[in-house]
């Protein structure tokens, strides 16, 4: 908010000689990500973008009890408070400002850090059996071949319980889910992660949060077997349809990256 006040008032007082402008905080924990140069979480990470996309703008620290903000933003009475209506009596005396702080990293600043994990790996083909069924046969028959090996082994454990008659629709959503959890276990690219903002749903499933509340689909990867399958689904389901029609029936319920040239 500070930030964009600046920039309004700049433009304001457009064709006048001002080489800089200062912006003060008592926050040492805002100062530190402004100044930090560190990587932070989205949330974080775009508001400091945002600020520093005015250059011109110098942030300082001032002191908590000389911060007239905090008198509107506690919520208590600011009629006769010099402070609110004139600022802090040095303001005009650059020679009288608080001194400058260095900031340091604290345990509340760290909270927002993103966490980096470099992984040393070793790229290796799948050839585990179940990915084979993928590789051999359609989405539609790939799930109905993990949904009745799992009856099989429901069946093996010995619990007295009987699954009968035609596979049910919870048996096929549940192989679902599990092929893509199996796709989205591999390495996602961190900036993939945050553009998109995955997040882990009620399933425990990568999902796209977007702007639409209660729309989120679900995140596979373009590079696994999974995504090629779900694109040959959609192209059948749709009558042999054209790139663009695949592509939509694919997106009411997956998030492919790179679709397009997936469709093609």
């Amino acid at each position: 908010m500070a930030a964009n006040l600046i920039s309004n008032v700049e433009r304001a007082l457009e064709g006048f000689p001002i080489t800089v402008t200062q912006g003060w905080l008592d926050s040492t924990v805002a100062l530190h990500w402004i100044n930090g140069g560190g990587q932070y979480k989205q949330f974080v990470a775009n508001r400091i973008q945002k600020i520093k996309s005015n250059p011109k703008i110098k942030w300082r620290h001032v002191p908590t009890d000389q911060n007239p903000s905090d008198l509107g933003s506690r919520g208590g009475p600011v009629e006769n408070k010099k402070l609110w209506w004139d600022g802090p009596n040095w303001l005009s005396n650059q020679e009288r400002w608080p001194e400058d702080i260095t900031s340091v990293p604290t345990k509340e600043s760290n909270a927002e850090a993103k966490i980096i994990k470099r992984v040393l790996a070793v790229a290796m083909g799948n050839t585990g059996e179940m990915d084979q069924i993928l590789h051999k046969h359609d989405l539609w028959k790939t799930l109905r071949i993990s949904a009745s090996i799992w009856r099989f082994a429901f069946h093996c454990r010995g619990t007295g319980l009987k699954l009968k008659g035609p596979l049910k629709t919870n048996e096929i959503e549940r192989q679902k889910l599990l092929w893509v959890k199996r796709a989205q276990s591999g390495e996602i690219k961190e900036a993939e992660r945050l553009t998109l903002n995955l997040q882990l749903d009620e399933r425990g499933v990568l999902v796209c949060r977007g702007r639409i509340q209660g729309s989120y689909p679900i995140f596979v990867p373009d590079g696994h077997s999974l995504a090629s399958k779900i694109v040959e689904q959609a192209h059948l389901r749709t009558l042999h349809g054209g790139v663009g029609m695949t592509m939509s029936h694919v997106r009411e319920e997956y998030w492919i990256p790179r679709l397009r040239r997936l469709a093609r």
